[in-house]
């Protein structure tokens, strides 16, 4: 077994890593009452249109009960809809709930009773998973309590093509069958980002802290859970499917399976990719056990040495000490973008750098993200094109070519080097500002942009979206004679640092 006092420093971690993000002061009023309303497909939430720019406003628990039932209910409800979630909220409070000697959750306590949640998207016929884009906003939800022997259970059931991210649950018990996840149960074609689960997750098959069956991406996530099943168990994913990606998560949480047990995937398929990733949680399972992965290749990820007692999967994968989980030179990922050790936090592993308190963030912006009310000069022609000499002025430009005014045919000129956000600075994602590429599918850019031999740097873009760059889309346009420098960005699908060139006209 593993040694006790490696148990409990793996416990201490978990409390030290939820004390990283302050959470607010919950009173008995603002507690969830279980009722679930009446299906309303023009529900007005706490406010939104439910579009990008105006999303729909989940504040509070009615809300986001609302939300479960109108997905439950209208077919194709959600697809295309945006949700933000901006206070947090408290399906049942933590004193309702049974905990075992570590702190575990073991269920509801005797005489207390519990308000039962339906997760969001449920599987009817397919129409009925969540299909939009759900922001959590770093807000958390406290309480989630589902205990039954159905499939696709956790805080969402089904996502189908939709996004999740910034999602906090805490201090929550999800037992279901199979395809359970303290996050999402069954993840088809959507993404799930920057996302925390803890409490405990029990399934029999396909059973993850954060998803139970992924089959497209899951990156930045984190698990501090307990997590048993039968078969196909993991820390981030019980199963992750052909073709999928799961990346740049970490898992402190305990891992008990029969077979295919990990300590971020149970199971990774072929061309499966889980990558960039570490495990300090204990796993253990009587056939395929992995540190990082039960069964099947892991890319580039980190284990703790005493975690799996007895024969662990190792490909792909390298067993640190303690001591080498803390320094990061143990490891081959990025520690200016994406990850740090800032034991202030006191959390000595890896964490993600943009989850930092702000404090902790240098004064990386150089740019407040404010927009110049037009260009340096010129008319746009050739031999007089329009010039840009400031960040503001660049802005402008996005602003202008998002807004539908391509500028086919016209000219642009840089006279002078933009740095955006300063990568020198302590943690300097943590406060930087975001750059809106310039050029959309809908809104391309057009127009002809020299570069004059300039440099842009600092260009920070943490996104979920497709076609990300300096520009986003340029369609019968060019760009020529920039330079792009210390940079950082991330996105789904066509992702430059300048373009992504395959928009591009010939």
């Amino acid at each position: 077994m593993v040694k006790s006092k490696k148990l409990l420093a793996i416990l201490m971690a978990v409390a030290l890593i939820l004390a990283v993000v302050p959470i607010s002061a919950l009173s008995a009023d603002g507690v969830w009452d279980g009722v679930m309303p009446e299906a309303n497909q023009n529900a007005a939430y706490s406010g939104g249109s439910g579009t990008q720019s105006d999303p729909f406003i989940i504040a509070t628990a009615e809300d986001l009960a609302q939300l479960s039932v109108n997905a439950a209910t209208f077919s194709n409800y959600s697809s295309g809809k945006y949700f933000l979630q901006t206070d947090d909220i408290v399906l049942n409070p933590s004193d309702v709930f049974e905990t075992d000697s570590s702190g575990v959750i073991t269920g509801i306590k005797e005489g207390e009773t519990a308000n039962i949640w339906t997760p969001i998207g449920i599987y009817i016929s397919g129409s009925n998973d969540f299909g939009g884009r759900y922001d959590g906003g770093g807000k958390a939800i406290h309480g989630v309590y589902i205990d039954n022997t159905s499939d696709y259970q956790g805080l969402f059931g089904r996502l189908y093509v939709g996004y999740i991210i910034n999602v906090r649950v805490e201090s929550s018990y999800i037992k279901g069958k199979d395809f359970v996840g303290g996050i999402v149960g069954y993840n088809w074609s959507g993404v799930v980002s920057n996302c925390s689960f803890s409490g405990t997750v029990i399934g029999n098959s396909e059973v993850g802290g954060i998803i139970g069956e992924n089959n497209e991406t899951v990156t930045f996530c984190r698990n501090t859970g307990a997590v048993s099943g039968n078969s196909y168990v993991g820390g981030i994913v019980g199963y992750n499917e052909i073709y999928s990606l799961v990346t740049d998560s970490y898992n402190i949480g305990t891992v008990e399976g029969s077979s295919n047990a990990g300590g971020l995937a149970g199971f990774n398929e072929n061309v499966s990719v889980v990558a960039n990733s570490y495990n300090i949680g204990s796993v253990s399972g009587s056939s395929y056990v992995g540190g990082a992965v039960g069964e099947g290749f892991a890319r580039n990820c980190y284990y703790l040495d005493t975690c799996v007692d007895g024969p662990s999967n190792t490909l792909g994968a390298t067993a640190l000490t303690d001591a080498q989980m803390q320094s990061a030179e143990s490891f081959d990922i990025d520690f200016l973008n994406i990850w740090v050790i800032q034991t202030s936090t006191g959390y000595p592993y890896p964490q993600h750098m943009k989850n930092l308190p702000p404090a902790l963030g240098g004064a990386s912006a150089l740019w407040n993200g404010s927009i110049a009310p037009g260009f340096d000069g010129g008319t746009g022609t050739e031999a007089d094109p329009y010039r840009i000499r400031t960040a503001e002025q660049l802005a402008y430009l996005a602003s202008s070519v998002n807004s539908g005014t391509t500028y086919e045919g016209q000219y642009f000129v840089l006279e002078n080097d933009i740095m955006l956000n300063d990568n020198t600075a302590d943690n300097w994602v943590r406060n930087a500002t975001p750059w809106t590429p310039i050029g959309t599918e809908a809104n391309p850019f057009k127009g002809s942009f020299d570069g004059g031999g300039h440099v842009i740097s600092g260009v920070f873009i943490d996104s979920i979206s497709n076609d990300l760059g300096l520009f986003g889309y340029i369609f019968s346009g060019s760009v020529a004679d920039l330079g792009i420098a210390a940079s950082y960005v991330n996105g789904r699908n066509n992702v430059g640092a300048l373009q992504d060139l395959s928009k591009m006209a010939p």
